[in-house]
């Protein structure tokens, strides 16, 4: 039997958000948030300038799912269209069925449960459509909106690990099915 290599499409509706891979219509939207430089709200390799961002768009964000990582995705305002954040999900491994999660929101829709929405609907997305077994969660100890959505959508605490790119101490959380 074949190990899966890569997230099947993702799309997911909920009553206030669509959460999807990114494509070369989001282009206006994504320009707004980097002319914002809300850098928080857009997966890491966004383009700092808006020339190159079409082809980013429709290559270039698409290579981390072609390379098995994982997958970056838009979040969208189901009644305007609005992008008000994204999401990934990354350090997949694939043999474990283990992925991590990562989230942000641009600074105007924070505080409202759109987080708490798109992490409840992208968790249960990743281990049922997504097979995968368990989501893990970092965040920094004194970011406590990240706990508070990680706790809202039944994320466990396990401890403090340090990150991997820094060193710093994060704190962990974790999903299963």
């Amino acid at each position: 039997m074949a190990t899966t290599t890569t997230f099947p499409e993702v799309r997911i509706s909920t009553d206030r958000l669509t959460i999807r891979e990114f494509a070369p219509e989001d282009a206006p939207g994504v320009g707004e948030v980097i002319a914002a430089q809300e850098w928080e709200a857009l997966p890491p390799g966004v383009p700092r300038a808006t020339i190159t961002l079409p082809r980013w768009l429709r290559d270039d964000v698409h290579r981390f799912r072609d390379a098995g990582h994982g997958v970056h995705l838009a979040v969208q305002h189901n009644a305007d269209g609005v992008h008000i954040g994204a999401m990934s999900l990354f350090n997949t491994d694939w043999k474990r069925g283990c992925t991590e999660v990562g989230f942000g929101l641009r600074a105007g829709w924070r505080g409202r449960g759109y987080a708490t929405e798109a992490l409840l609907a992208l968790t249960g997305w990743a281990l049922s459509a997504g097979a995968m077994r368990r989501i893990e969660l970092l965040t920094a100890p004194g970011n406590a909106a990240a706990r508070l959505v990680a706790e809202k959508t039944g994320y466990a605490y396990k401890g403090i690990v340090p990150d991997p790119r820094t060193g710093d101490d994060m704190l962990l959380f974790h999903r299963s099915r």
